[in-house]
């Protein structure tokens, strides 16, 4: 008889749920795993969710200090998967999934609803894995408030964050949300400076903490890197494990992407050439096969870097190559945003010949990652990185700061020439980035070389079948031989 996963996903975007944890629970689903999902039922700008017209499974009410607030379980299905929804209006029918001044009530709502929900599911999980921090508190009430229950007594959880700077922070008062007292989160290990940490319970109460990359594991138990977890993490080191987010290789395959000018594989890079004139022509850059074209897609921000490719620029254009800034989109905009935007567009006007700066759209960006020669991510952090592994896939060559899941992704020509995907600099420092950069133009004049480069990274992108692999063996070290169904259950996070 097969057992159930609850899954409590981080990110839902507007059209439900985020793609890429779609992605995950339908390869999950591949392996012999029934899949299943359940998030909030976000009402946003008077619009209708998605999952508002489900069928109703149960009507409930939790109770939360100074009244109960009534739940509502709807059921819809998406390419035969189940997807569950916790309707409550009371905390969900809002402006904005986050930035409202009740999140901390509202998601610890949401973390008591699920809990609350689950005997009216088609399963009771084995295990659930939560995701970042709007689901963190699930794993401390399971322990403290429903372990008693026969039902849940045997349920374990995995904790998974993308982004250690994600945490859910917020006024000490709104523990009693989650029945604590101020005296009861320092018997439980939950004071956090006068303040409430939802990451922190997280760490601290799962059975298995996860995050998206073995060497930003290794980073985060670091007083440099940590954001004041890392003591936690270092006390859970056993527990804690760096798995890399992998991509689909059958969505992102430069051998049958239509959305490309041209197809082409590691065995006949012909059409990658064909790809970057294109991408010159409609750019208006001078149709030229001798220099580089270079991208650059990330937030605009500091940890990702945009401040060295800005304090760098002018250095950078002295050289002979052609560099293409894309935004990357609104779900990344923050207070660092318009500087850099102002910067790029001014920028844009004055180096005109060899500098585009152009507006986030999706299919263009598939057209630079298979016209692009070089991707550039000067990331000060960062936790995983899929632009680096879509680069690979399309054989455009990274240049990245070795850091976290770039450093774990891309093997720097400087290491290992031979086996090579791309070069990687150490320091957080314009100047060592401008370095990385001038040799990785000095070996595109090497056209041996360089389709060696291509090739290597071509055939060593990181799978996201690999991911899947590397779940399962976690969930089995928890419920061994049990695991069985995978059900997923969403919050709501705005950052990867």
């Amino acid at each position: 008889m097969s057992k159930a996963i609850l899954f409590a996903a981080g990110y839902v975007d507007s059209s439900g749920i985020e793609t890429y944890n779609a992605q995950f629970m339908s390869k999950m689903r591949g392996n012999g795993l029934s899949v299943g999902a359940i998030a909030p039922l976000h009402r946003m700008g008077g619009e209708t969710a998605e999952g508002a017209e489900g069928r109703v499974l149960a009507v409930f009410e939790v109770a939360m200090p100074y009244r109960n607030v009534q739940a509502v379980i709807r059921r819809t299905e998406r390419s035969g998967i189940p997807f569950y929804w916790i309707d409550a209006p009371t905390y969900f029918e809002r402006t904005n999934r986050f930035g409202e001044r009740d999140d901390a009530e509202r998601y610890l709502f949401w973390c008591r609803a699920v809990l609350q929900a689950l005997p009216a599911l088609d399963m009771m999980p084995d295990l659930i894995h939560c995701q970042d921090w709007p689901s963190a508190f699930i794993p401390f009430l399971l322990e403290n408030r429903y372990r008693s229950v026969a039902a849940y007594a045997a349920i374990r959880t995995v904790y998974t964050f993308h982004s250690i700077g994600n945490q859910g922070i917020f006024d000490q008062e709104n523990s009693v949300y989650a029945g604590l007292s101020t005296d009861d989160l320092l018997e439980c290990g939950l004071d956090y400076y006068e303040q409430l940490n939802f990451m922190q319970a997280g760490i601290r109460y799962a059975d298995a903490i996860t995050t998206v990359s073995p060497q930003y594991a290794r980073e985060l138990a670091t007083e440099m890197c940590g954001m004041t977890m890392e003591q936690h993490i270092a006390d859970r080191q056993e527990r804690l494990y760096g798995i890399v987010n992998g991509i689909d290789h059958h969505a992102f395959d430069p051998a049958t992407d239509r959305q490309i000018a041209a197809n082409y594989s590691a065995n006949d890079l012909s059409g990658k050439k064909a790809n970057k004139t294109a991408v010159q022509e409609e750019l208006g850059l001078p149709q030229r096969a001798d220099v580089p074209v270079m991208l650059f897609h990330s937030a605009f921000s500091s940890e990702k870097g945009a401040d060295m490719l800005r304090y760098g620029l002018h250095d950078l254009l002295k050289s002979d190559l052609q560099l293409i800034v894309l935004h990357a989109g609104p779900e990344s905009c923050g207070f660092e945003e318009g500087p850099f935007m102002r910067f790029f567009t001014e920028a844009a006007q004055s180096h005109g010949p060899k500098f585009r700066f152009l507006p986030y759209d999706a299919k263009l960006k598939r057209r630079l990652f298979a016209g692009a020669d070089m991707l550039l991510m000067p990331s000060a952090s960062e936790p995983c990185g899929f632009e680096q592994q879509l680069a690979m896939r399309y054989g455009t060559v990274p240049i990245v700061r070795a850091v976290g899941g770039l450093a774990d992704t891309v093997i720097p020509y400087g290491d290992n020439p031979a086996a090579a995907t791309g070069f990687a600099f150490q320091y957080a420092n314009e100047k060592v980035m401008l370095h990385a950069v001038r040799q990785a133009i000095g070996l595109y004049r090497s056209k041996e070389q360089w389709e060696k480069l291509i090739r290597n990274g071509m055939k060593r992108q990181y799978n996201m079948d690999d991911t899947v692999d590397a779940y399962m063996n976690v969930y089995r070290k928890l419920v061994g031989d049990r695991i069985g169904v995978a059900a997923s259950v969403h919050g709501s996070e705005d950052n990867r």
